[in-house]
């Protein structure tokens, strides 16, 4: 069963001058044409439901969103997601990867039973590929940056790529909370988008949900199959649609703050044990709709 979204339709635009006196936001309030699903919070009662309160976002670094295109049969990728996972790891927090099973042919993606059962594939990943042509794998996108209406780099480049982009500074701030309700599996996630400068475009929210690690088989060079491979933050499903809920056309001025609440049903942990709480985060970025690029992201863990 697919899981269900439900996403705010309403995005409340609040000036940062006159919520800056506190630094405070208490109790957001929700919009009646807001769509969450209340069957997801087990109290039924929603007056009760625990609203974020926000505090300042004092973070003055862009991330960067580094997009590992991959394939399980492919026998050239788990050296590409070796130097994907340490450039994150030698960027303490401002380097976000996301592994995305996904390309235009789909050759690396197709499962081969009984060695390589598994389909790792999303639509949003296969969506993404065909958006910014990735071809084969493996193959990296780095806050999806276009060079001459090319998106993707080979691995060797990816470590350069990143740098350039960390030098920048950031167009906007992202923060989340959460609350997540075993009994139903409901996830309820709320965000703040702030502009840090005065900009005019199309600008989205996208909110994608990945699986820490999935110890699954995957082919490496020279067929090898490795039965317990570390598939490391797999792009497993979108929160509010492939490319997220618009929050901007047109002008915004630095200080104005943009807030968005969504709930998700998550997959059955039962069914399958890699949907376990703690091994669950999801990943927010803002993104230019007019050329895919991403301005800001933040990964947050819903583990305790």
């Amino acid at each position: 069963m697919q899981p269900k979204r439900y996403l705010a339709l309403v995005v409340f635009i609040i000036l940062g001058v006159l919520s800056i006196s506190c630094d405070r936001i208490e109790n957001p309030v929700v919009n009646n044409e807001s769509i969450l699903n209340w069957e997801l919070y087990p109290d039924a009662d929603t007056s009760t439901y625990p609203w974020p309160v926000w505090t300042n976002n004092a973070n003055t670094v862009r991330q960067v969103l580094l997009e590992d295109y991959t394939g399980h049969t492919c026998v050239n990728c788990p050296s590409a997601g070796a130097i994907a996972k340490n450039i994150e790891d030698a960027n303490g927090g401002k380097v976000i990867v996301m592994s995305v099973h996904a390309s235009t042919t789909g050759g690396f993606q197709a499962p081969e039973p009984p060695e390589l059962p598994l389909d790792h594939t999303t639509e949003a990943g296969n969506e993404y590929a065909n958006a910014m042509n990735i071809t084969s794998n493996p193959l990296g996108t780095i806050n999806r940056k276009s060079n001459t209406g090319v998106y993707y780099y080979l691995s060797p480049s990816w470590q350069t790529e990143v740098d350039n982009e960390l030098v920048k500074s950031p167009d906007f701030n992202i923060q989340a909370q959460y609350n997540y309700y075993e009994s139903t599996n409901g996830l309820f996630f709320h965000t703040e988008v702030e502009a840090l400068n005065n900009l005019t475009g199309n600008y989205s929210l996208i909110n994608l949900l990945v699986r820490d690690t999935v110890v699954a088989p995957q082919k490496d060079q020279g067929g090898v199959v490795h039965e317990d491979y570390d598939h490391h933050s797999v792009l497993s499903d979108d929160i509010n649609g492939t490319w997220g809920t618009p929050i901007i056309s047109g002008d915004i001025s630095s200080g104005e703050k943009i807030y968005n609440h969504y709930s998700f049903e998550l997959p059955d942990p039962v069914t399958d044990t890699t949907y376990r709480i703690k091994n669950l985060s999801v990943i927010s970025f803002v993104c230019d709709l007019d050329d895919y690029e991403v301005l800001q992201v933040i990964k947050t863990p819903l583990g305790p």
